[in-house]
C-alpha cells in the first residue's frame, strides 16, 4: 500500500457516517422509472437535483443532458417505443484533477429505481439498522452513486497526484424495459474517456461483460361470451403459447446454462362473468456474447427466430391458433458485450489490472472478474461509446430489485476506496 492509498483509505474510514447520510437522503428521494408500472411514479429529476448539488460541492462543473425523442434509431438499437423523456435529464459532472490533460475517465450509475408496489414496508425511508441502509434503489444503484461521488471527494481531500479529468454520469432510464436510452444519449452527445468504470453491479465483483437481452411481447385473441355460457378463453390460448416459452427456457437450460427465459407478465380478462378474448404476456431472454456474433442483423436474432419458430409450432397444433395466430413483437433487443472487444486491449488489460489492485487493497480481498448475469449500461458506454469498460458496483448481492432491498455500508465505503484507488493508478503511473 502506497502512502496516497493509505491516505486515501484513512480518510474515507472517517468518512462513514457522511457516506451513510447521503445514502440515506438519496434513498429517501423517490425515483422510480415512469414506466415501471407503479400507479404514480415520480421519475429522476428530484434525485437528479440533489445529485446535482453534491457533484458541485465537490467541485464538479455540471451539464444537464437530455434524451433525444429518436434515441434508439439514431444508435441503431431496437428498444421499447413511445418512451418520453421530457423532463428526465441526463446529470453530467465534469471533475478536473492537475493540469486536466492527463487521461479521462468516465463514472456511469443510474438515478431510476424499479417500481415499489411490491415493497415491504415504507421503500423510501432509507432506514438505517447498524451497518444496513434499507429501501428502494439502496443497492441498485444508489449505493454506487454515492460510491463514486465519495471516490473523488477523498482524492482531492488527500491532494492525490491525479491528472486528468472525471466524467461522472448519473443517467435516466436504465431500468424497466428502459434500454439505456440515458446513457446512450450520453455516448452519443461526445462524453467520452479512455477508460469507464460503471457504478451498477454487485459488491465483489468486477465485470468485464454482461449478457444481451430481448424483450417479447406475445398477444392472443380469444371469443368472447357469458361466463355462464362459454366462448374461446384467451387465458387457455396464452397457456397455449406458453409452452414454447418453457421450451426455450428448458433447450438454453441445456446449451446455454445461465442465461434465463422469464415471463414476467400473463394478462387476460376483465371480469369471472365473460371469458376473455384477448389475454397478453412478457418475457425476458437472455443471450450470450457468442450468439449475439453469430447473428445476422438483430444482435438477438438467433432467439428471435428459435422463439418464433416454437410458438408457430404451438399455434399450428391448436385449431383455434391455426386460424387466429398468435402476435409477436419484439420491443427491445439489448446487446452484450465483451472487454476484449473493445478498441485498444493495453487499455483494457490496464483497466482491469488497476481495478484488481485497487480492490484488493480497499476490501483486503482479491475480486471476481467475469460478465455480468444480466444486462447493463456497461454494454453500450463499451459497443456506442468504443471504451474499455469495467463493472464496480457497491450493491448487496441478492437484494437488487427485491421486496426488501437494502446496502450494506461497508460496500460503499470499500468501493468508493476502490474506485479512487483505480483512479489514481490509471491517471498516476
Amino acid at each position: 500500500m502506497t502512502d496516497f492509498d493509505h491516505a486515501i483509505s484513512t480518510y474515507l474510514d472517517g468518512q462513514a457516517e457522511r457516506m451513510a447520510d447521503m445514502l440515506a437522503q438519496l434513498v429517501r428521494i423517490p425515483t422510480v422509472n415512469p414506466y415501471s408500472g407503479d400507479p404514480q411514479p415520480a421519475g429522476e429529476a428530484a434525485g437528479q437535483r440533489f445529485f446535482r448539488e453534491r457533484m458541485r460541492e465537490v467541485g464538479g462543473e455540471t451539464t444537464d443532458l437530455p434524451v433525444p425523442a429518436d434515441i434508439y434509431q439514431r444508435s441503431g438499437i431496437l428498444g421499447p417505443r413511445e418512451r418520453c423523456w421530457e423532463g428526465r435529464e441526463n446529470l453530467v459532472g465534469r471533475f478536473t484533477f492537475g493540469d486536466g490533460n492527463g487521461p479521462a475517465i468516465v463514472l456511469n450509475g443510474h438515478m431510476d429505481v424499479i417500481g415499489v408496489s411490491d415493497f415491504e414496508g415504507d421503500p423510501f425511508t432509507g432506514r438505517r439498522e447498524g451497518d444496513l441502509i434499507h429501501g428502494r434503489g439502496a443497492s441498485d444503484c444508489k449505493g454506487g452513486l454515492v460510491a463514486g461521488l465519495f471516490a473523488l471527494e477523498a482524492l482531492r481531500a488527500v491532494n492525490a497526484p491525479v491528472n486528468g479529468e472525471v466524467l461522472f454520469e448519473s443517467v435516466v432510464d436504465e431500468e424497466c424495459n428502459g434500454g439505456g436510452a440515458g446513457t446512450l444519449a450520453c455516448c452519443l452527445a461526445g462524453v467520452k474517456g479512455r477508460y469507464c468504470i460503471v457504478l451498477d453491479g454487485i459488491f465483489g465483483t468486477l465485470y468485464t461483460g454482461c449478457q444481451g437481452v430481448a424483450t417479447v411481447e406475445v398477444t392472443v385473441r380469444g371469443r368472447a361470451g357469458h361466463g355462464s355460457m362459454g366462448g374461446v378463453s384467451a387465458i387457455d390460448k396464452l397457456l397455449v403459447v406458453k409452452r414454447a416459452l418453457d421450451q426455450l427456457a428448458a433447450e438454453r437450460a441445456q446449451m446455454a446454462p445461465g442465461f434465463h427465459v422469464n415471463i414476467g407478465v400473463l394478462r387476460a380478462g376483465l371480469a369471472p362473468w365473460v371469458v376473455p378474448n384477448r389475454g397478453w404476456l412478457s418475457a425476458n431472454i437472455n443471450y450470450a456474447l457468442e450468439e449475439a456474433e453469430e447473428a445476422p442483423g438483430c444482435h438477438g436474432a438467433r432467439v428471435h427466430e428459435r422463439l418464433e419458430t416454437l410458438i408457430a409450432e404451438v399455434c399450428h397444433e391448436d385449431e383455434w391458433l391455426r386460424a387466429h395466430p398468435a402476435e409477436v413483437v419484439w420491443v427491445k433487443d439489448l446487446p452484450p458485450f465483451g472487454i476484449e472487444n473493445t478498441p485498444s486491449r493495453a487499455d483494457s488489460d490496464r483497466l482491469i489490472a488497476a481495478a484488481r489492485e485497487a480492490f484488493a487493497t480497499a476490501a483486503g480481498a482479491v475480486s471476481e472478474t467475469g460478465d455480468l448475469h444480466a444486462w447493463g449500461d456497461a454494454a453500450h458506454l463499451a459497443r456506442t461509446g468504443n471504451m474499455p469498460v469495467l463493472g464496480m458496483g457497491a450493491g448487496e448481492p441478492g437484494t437488487s430489485h427485491t421486496a426488501t432491498e437494502y446496502n450494506r455500508l461497508d460496500n460503499v465505503r470499500r468501493i468508493a476506496t476502490a474506485v479512487a484507488l483505480t483512479i489514481l493508478r490509471l491517471t498516476h503511473p
